[in-house]
């Protein structure tokens, strides 16, 4: 099933919305944390007509089978909307969720960190095809490594990147980064010896253009560059930037991982 396709839930009432994860679209147990947060912003985006500048996402469990999301308009005020969203199955909490959606200004404009250089696509090492990329993975994203280190290489750097784009062509607007930004694999990798299980705890993106952009081409190869400065009891805490081919800062994720050596 296609991205625009697993984003599109059916509505079910007021701020709700039924669905299921397609097979395709699975990490493990469950559903690729990046289409569940996506699900959660269309949702959200469609109570507002302002452009998303935060979303942060709790995972509880794992998305599987009947789901259903509700979101709720926090505040809205002259610029801002604040709103909060909920995925159940049952019962149980899949994901929660708050996000800021404001206007744009008239503002100066700073970009202290610069893009990575990443070499032109294809250049790089695919991770599609490697033995521990998920199913996800293979079947949506083309993930290009030739930044920072090699995954489980003992490096004393947690760092990695390239190029990452979409298999298809995807929505024009930020569901379509949120999924980009959560593609890669952790940070930690690049410490640790061996492929190990590992999942999300939270994310959270920040938006730094409104999509659409006539200098943002969302089913383009973009650079993508994750650092992780802290390691320790199980968990790491990792940082990742995406950029346009030509060096555009687009959105930045910061993520709290769980794994299991």
């Amino acid at each position: 099933m296609r991205f625009a396709d697993a984003v599109a839930w059916a509505p079910a009432g007021p701020g709700q919305w039924t669905g299921e994860i397609d097979p395709t679209w699975l990490q493990g147990r469950g559903a690729f944390g990046g289409l569940v947060a996506a699900i959660i912003l269309r949702g959200m985006a469609s109570l507002t007509d302002r452009p998303p500048r935060t979303l942060t996402v709790h995972f509880c469990g794992p998305a599987t089978g009947a789901l259903v999301l509700a979101v709720e308009v926090v505040s809205a005020g002259r610029s801002v909307t604040q709103l909060s969203a909920r995925i159940t199955h049952g019962d149980a909490v899949v994901a929660t969720a708050l996000a800021t959606f404001a206007v744009g200004r008239e503002s100066p404009t700073l970009d202290a960190d610069p893009p990575p250089g990443a070499p032109p696509w294809p250049a790089g090492v695919s991770l599609a095809g490697a033995p521990f990329a998920p199913t996800f993975v293979r079947n949506h994203f083309d993930l290009r490594f030739s930044l920072g280190e090699r995954l489980f290489s003992s490096a004393a750097r947690a760092e990695t990147g390239g190029r990452v784009r979409f298999q298809e062509t995807p929505p024009d607007d930020a569901t379509a980064i949120v999924a980009l930004l959560d593609a890669w694999p952790p940070g930690v990798f690049p410490v640790l010896s061996k492929p190990v299980v590992a999942s999300s705890v939270d994310l959270t993106c920040h938006f730094f253009r409104s999509l659409p952009d006539p200098a943002v081409d969302v089913g383009g190869a973009f650079q993508f560059l994750k650092r992780c400065e802290q390691i320790g009891e199980g968990y790491a805490e990792e940082r990742g930037t995406l950029w346009t081919e030509a060096g555009l800062p687009v959105a930045r994720v910061r993520q709290l991982y769980a794994f299991f050596p």
